[in-house]
């Protein structure tokens, strides 16, 4: 993983992690800062496991 890339809030879980990765990557494209692109990313991949669970 790339040094830019913000650490996914729970790396033992892969799915989460994955889905964190994927939305942040999303958000980042969309012009948000890390910082918040994070924050949702971090609240989209909670929601998106629960659904899966």
């Amino acid at each position: 993983m790339g040094g830019a890339q913000a650490a996914a809030p729970a790396a033992t879980n892969p799915a989460m992690e994955a889905a964190y990765q994927q939305y942040y990557q999303q958000f980042i494209a969309q012009g948000y800062d890390a910082q918040t692109a994070a924050a949702y990313a971090q609240q989209y991949a909670a929601q998106y496991v629960q659904q899966q669970g």
